[in-house]
């Protein structure tokens, strides 16, 4: 069985002025991520080293609208995320994402190492054979389109994402249906939502189809 190994960093955290406010925001958004998750994760997210965390997921579902939450609740602090698919060669821990090991993980901290460097981007994918050229590319535009969006903007998403209707974003945000749709409009938000919905339905693919090399 293949899985979809991720690894999460926070992007300039030692620069927070108040860590420990950010540690707890850290921890809040991993659980919340769990709780929404369960169905999908087959490893919980977890914290590792300082400001790194991951997860081990059995579908690719949702998973960039996790990726949107967790850079939400960790605003203004930078986010970044790399997944790797692969199989896992140890038992898988559903308690917490330690422990494991294989080739999903392997692939997902050659990205992270790879993002850490490069600077270009904050999410990317490695699948078997090699990285998920389209998909990347994608990834990137709309990560570049997405660093000039206001926060309420990344809250109209992520609301979006849930099914939630235009009426019932501007009745939560307090603000008029016709301020909720000159903002998607303008910031391109459902054409991201499309993109999200090819890249993960080209990560699922790839996990059924696609062989080790």
């Amino acid at each position: 069985m293949r899985y979809l190994a991720v690894i999460g960093d926070l992007v300039a955290s030692r620069e927070a002025e108040n860590r420990g406010a950010l540690q707890r925001a850290l921890v809040d958004a991993v659980e919340r991520a769990n709780a929404a998750g369960r169905q999908r994760l087959a490893s919980p997210f977890t914290i590792t080293l300082g400001d790194e965390f991951q997860a081990l997921y059995r579908s690719p579902e949702a998973l960039l609208s996790d990726f949107w939450e967790l850079l939400d609740a960790l605003h203004p602090v930078g986010l970044r995320l790399a997944a790797g698919i692969g199989e896992i060669a140890t038992p898988i821990n559903d308690r917490q994402a330690l422990g494991m090991d294989g080739p999903a993980f392997y692939r997902a901290r050659r990205t992270m190492d790879a993002l850490k460097r490069e600077r270009d981007s904050i999410l990317q994918l490695e699948g078997e054979g090699g990285t998920l050229a389209l998909a990347n590319s994608s990834l990137r535009l709309v990560c570049r389109l997405m660093a000039g969006w206001k926060r309420e903007t990344l809250s109209i998403l992520i609301r979006l994402a849930k099914g939630l209707t235009v009426e019932q974003i501007a009745r939560h945000m307090g603000v008029s249906e016709r301020a909720v749709f000159k903002r998607i409009r303008t910031n391109s938000v459902r054409e991201v939502l499309s993109v999200a919905a090819a890249v993960e339905s080209e990560l699922a693919a790839k996990m059924e189809d696609a062989g080790e090399p």
